[in-house]
């Protein structure tokens, strides 16, 4: 009975909600009571007996009075002419057919995120307005990637030229950069002052080399050039965290203490001796999402893994591979080593060294790279005096040295 209370008073809410903003939005159909029941009604099918069926015949009610009430809409002008209420009906039903059926959680997020876009609305519309229709089909592009594609990847080891590749694991790599890629073009194009600063961090999570390199042929001041530095190799930094906690939590767990000594040096040089930057020293895209991207970084990504694969017979030839590799792709090491770990094939030490060594590497190549346009300008290896320092005294502190 207690149970029963609790499912209906979170019913109550997650329908009163989008009710209170229909009522507050000044629609005269339709408001706080009229939702709050609905949910509730949706609770009460899902309660019964053979609830399959009354849940079924109560959402067919709820689209039937629906449909009756936009042909009312209709004939009276004066109702107005938008159907988000009308289409708010069937969907708060659901929500609370969700909270009979045990998703507590699951249907007051959904209802949270409802009431956000509809209080949100003319933030919405503007943005919908401003999308192109290159950024359209990148984003089809994206959902191809991920829900049609990654479904037929197989999901057990493949033999290559003797070394097992799990194709499903390098596939969903390629899945969360591609992900980050496109939220690096949106935050750019959608935000005045710091979207350049979130374009060199999460570019730094994505492809550090060349989001420095975009950023290199526009900037003219070395110091501030050194700011996009830092803030690059943070990102770096931060994404191979993201990247291990997904595939890899034991490994990331063990080698946490290294990456955040050096975030922590990077984010603090970049506040402390670096000045700002704006949206004007960053290069918008005009392919917020390029094919061209994803079959190079998949290409790079499957070469490293497979040299990566066979080095790891002894610790030492990890090392050098992972140093060499870091040079052209820090993340597509990370990645590796990640999968050698979780198949036992290298020892937490052996990875938490190969992992940092291919940060070093990535982290020098862009110090190079700054240096090669200002090379008068010493302060520029800063962020690779910043890494060696942090790497070292993290490995002491983890005991991987």
């Amino acid at each position: 009975m207690p149970d029963f209370f609790v499912s209906a008073f979170l019913a109550l809410a997650v329908g009163g909600l989008i009710g209170l903003e229909r009522e507050r939005s000044g629609q005269k159909m339709l408001g706080v009571r009229s939702f709050a029941a609905t949910s509730f009604l949706g609770l009460l099918a899902s309660a019964l007996p053979d609830s399959y069926l009354f849940v079924v015949l109560g959402f067919a009610g709820i689209l039937l009075l629906s449909l009756l009430m936009y042909r009312a809409k209709t004939e009276h002008k004066t109702w107005g002419r938008g159907i988000t209420t009308i289409v708010m009906l069937p969907l708060t039903y659901l929500f609370g057919v969700m909270v009979g059926s045990g998703l507590f959680l699951e249907a007051g997020a959904s209802a949270i995120f409802v009431t956000f876009l509809l209080v949100e609305k003319t933030y919405v519309h503007r943005l919908a307005v401003t999308v192109t229709k290159g950024e359209l089909v990148d984003l089809l592009t994206f959902a191809i990637i991920t829900f049609i594609v990654y479904p037929f990847i197989p999901v057990q080891p493949v033999e290559a030229y003797g070394t097992t590749i799990n194709l499903q694991y390098m596939w969903t790599i390629v899945v969360v950069v591609t992900a980050i890629s496109f939220l690096l073009h949106v935050l750019v194009k959608y935000t005045k002052h710091k979207g350049a600063e979130y374009a060199a961090f999460l570019g730094g999570m994505v492809a550090s080399v060349p989001t420095l390199s975009l950023f290199t042929g526009k900037i003219k001041d070395p110091w501030r050039l050194l700011a996009v530095n830092e803030l690059v190799s943070a990102g770096t930094v931060v994404g191979d965290v993201v990247l291990l906690g997904l595939v890899a939590l034991p490994l990331l767990e063990f080698v946490l203490p290294v990456f955040a000594l050096m975030a922590i040096g990077f984010l603090a040089t970049f506040a402390k001796f670096t000045p700002g930057f704006d949206n004007q020293d960053y290069p918008l895209q005009k392919k917020p999402l390029s094919l061209v991207f994803v079959v190079k970084f998949t290409l790079v990504f499957f070469l490293i893994a497979f040299v990566t694969n066979h080095a790891a017979a002894t610790p030492q030839n990890a090392y050098i591979s992972s140093f060499i590799s870091g040079l052209v792709s820090s993340t597509s090491v990370v990645a590796s080593i990640a999968y050698l770990f979780l198949e036992n094939q290298v020892t937490p030490q052996t990875a938490a060294i190969s992992i940092t060594l291919s940060i070093i590497a990535s982290t020098f190549s862009k110090t190079v790279l700054t240096t090669a346009k200002f090379p008068d300008h010493v302060e520029l290896w800063a962020p690779a005096v910043t890494v060696v320092v942090a790497a070292a005294a993290g490995l002491i502190l983890i005991g991987a040295l």
